[in-house]
């Protein structure tokens, strides 16, 4: 939890500002100096160096992808035309004629089938996964798979269910013909790498 943030606030000209916080974990913590990095409008981004990367060496605007969020993890990009997307994992950026296809971060099924087929490479595309096989049970997928132990090499019996989740299809395999796509693309993608 954040105990005190500092009068001083170091502003940078490309987009962002660093302030010292003491920052505790626990009550009974001995408070930490840390330096973190804020968009002028007061918007969290992350440390100065993720700030740096972004601002300074990319030429990005971060900002919230939803204004419920505490973190920025989108932002676009004056130079390029590109909208990027964001987290710790991950960044990449969309500009118009960007494509987003099946087996992509950012992918969001338009329909069943799409869906299903999406759940069936993520597990047939990784060799980690043996044996595997999927059962449909309503709006779920059973996905039964063994994983060989490699110490062992044992095999260890899994089964996972994947909701169906009728209400969260999005566009499935699409093309960015305008700004405001690609920035949707970025929103898409920083929620998946998240």
């Amino acid at each position: 939890m954040l105990i005190e943030s500092s009068k001083t606030v170091r502003r940078f000209k490309t987009g962002y500002e660093i302030r010292e916080e003491l920052w505790k974990m626990f009550p009974e913590d001995e408070p930490t100096l840390m330096r973190q990095a804020y968009t002028p409008t007061g918007d969290y981004i992350g440390d100065k160096k993720v700030a740096h990367m972004l601002c300074t060496k990319r030429g990005i605007k971060p900002e919230k992808s939803d204004p419920k969020h505490c973190v920025c993890s989108i932002g676009f990009c004056e130079k390029e035309q590109k909208w990027y997307g964001w987290s710790h994992r991950a960044i990449y950026g969309f500009g118009i004629g960007g494509k987003v296809k099946q087996g992509d971060c950012g992918f969001t099924p338009s329909n069943r089938k799409e869906h299903f087929e999406n759940i069936k490479s993520w597990y047939m595309d990784d060799e980690m996964y043996k044996n595997v096989e999927f059962k449909a049970d309503g709006n779920k997928i059973i996905v039964c798979y063994d994983i060989i132990q490699e110490k062992s090499g044992n095999a260890m019996h899994h089964e996972h269910t994947e909701a169906l989740d009728l209400e969260a299809y999005g566009r499935g395999e699409w093309e960015a013909k305008t700004l405001e796509d690609a920035k949707q693309m970025a929103v898409d993608f920083a929620e998946s790498v998240s």
